[in-house]
């Protein structure tokens, strides 16, 4: 089991290191997403696997972004954009209702400052 919090960040446009969970036990995942500035100007999508990335080379790992309703996946509905002006305040809070694998950032257009990811994973029993 990870320790808890655990965090990651992106400062130019591309992906944050991956953030491997626990998704054996069954406990829901808590994430916070800030950016680093009032004056930001970037767009991110918080992308998510169902593949062990501990077990599944690089290149065959399956990247899906995040819908806006958390208990989607994109690859059916739109994927939720995030803009960095929006969530320099108020982090933006979600809670995952089914086990994932890994989680990461992914920055599309960037201009000034980054974002932060912060992952709080539950122990299921």
């Amino acid at each position: 089991m990870p320790s808890n919090p655990i965090h990651t960040s992106v400062s130019s446009a591309g992906t944050s290191r991956v953030i491997n969970l626990d998704w054996m036990t069954g406990g829901t995942t808590t994430i916070a997403l800030t950016a680093g500035s009032t004056t930001a100007s970037a767009t991110a999508v918080i992308q998510a696997t169902l593949d062990d990335v501990m077990l599944t080379t690089s290149s065959a790992v399956t990247w899906i972004s995040l819908s806006s309703n958390f208990s989607t996946f994109a690859s059916t509905t739109p994927a939720l954009v995030i803009q960095a002006s929006n969530i320099t305040d108020t982090p933006f809070i979600g809670t995952f209702p089914m086990p994932i694998a890994a989680l990461r950032i992914s920055s599309t257009t960037f201009s000034t400052s980054g974002f932060s990811l912060d992952v709080l994973q539950g122990q299921g029993f």
